[in-house]
């Protein structure tokens, strides 16, 4: 009798838990050392889950056997992101709106906004004041991207916010994935240029138009994400398919951008 069918008919709780801790031990192995599964491999997983959920288990098992499900899913269709104004709009943010996100609404050729003209006094002392609200930090960060202390002020409130409340859902994790990937794209080594000089150069509602793809981008090569960040992402949506900077995905438009700060 092979081990599906052992664990129909036995129905033992004992022996679902164990299979449980195998699969997700498996799973984190895979995490750990960057494996691809197989299809045959996920197909595997996939029977067992569906039978352990036929079984009289305990409430608090159901969300695990969920997670693993969902993660499994994301490696078939790939995991669908929230969308960013969405996202962004659970922290009072507006994306279509100017005032709060000036960057992916401007054009170059036209005066620069003022809050992209600078990273002043002002805007420390916010900061200061803000030290214990995470939301109203991201809100003030995001209003200053592309400078690079803005986008590196996002990563800690979004990480704040994810150590106050770390859900499944929490739309903290994907707005942090998509900060991480905007910065991968504009980011130029070995410095990178001022906010302003960016910002006049390159509207930020280019990279908007963009595809942002888990399986296609990963962490290791988002420079902004830290290894809790990765670790987090991955046990959250599986083990991407590769990794790589938003700029390696789009050569020909960061070609255009080198080109266009270089001038500006």
């Amino acid at each position: 009798m092979t081990m599906p069918c052992k664990l129909i008919y036995a129905k033992s709780l004992q022996a679902a838990h164990a299979v449980i801790v195998a699969l997700r031990e498996s799973w984190q192995q895979l995490i750990q050392y960057k494996a691809t599964p197989t299809p045959e491999l996920l197909q595997r997983y996939q029977q067992l889950i569906q039978q352990l959920q036929q079984l009289p288990l305990p409430a608090d098992i159901k969300p695990v056997l969920k997670q693993l499900q969902q993660q499994l899913q994301n490696h078939h269709t790939g995991v669908k992101l929230m969308p960013l104004q969405q996202a962004l709009a659970h922290f009072g943010i507006q994306l279509n709106h100017q005032t709060d996100s000036p960057w992916f609404h401007y054009d170059p050729g036209q005066p620069l906004p003022v809050v992209l003209q600078g990273l002043g006094k002002a805007w420390r002392q916010q900061l200061k004041k803000y030290k214990d609200h995470p939301t109203k930090r991201l809100q003030l960060a995001w209003q200053n991207l592309p400078y690079s202390a803005a986008f590196h002020e996002a990563c800690l409130a979004l990480r704040a916010i994810l150590r106050e409340k770390n859900t499944s859902d929490s739309p903290a994790l994907p707005l942090l994935y998509y900060i991480a990937a905007f910065h991968s794209f504009i980011r130029i080594e070995p410095e990178t240029p001022r906010g302003d000089l960016i910002a006049a150069a390159f509207s930020g509602k280019t990279l908007l138009q963009q595809p942002i793809c888990y399986q296609q981008l990963g962490t290791q090569a988002l420079a902004l994400l830290n290894q809790t960040d990765q670790q987090r992402i991955q046990k959250q949506w599986g083990p991407p398919a590769q990794h790589q900077r938003l700029a390696d995905l789009l050569p020909d438009l960061h070609q255009q951008y080198l080109t266009a700060v270089q001038l500006s």
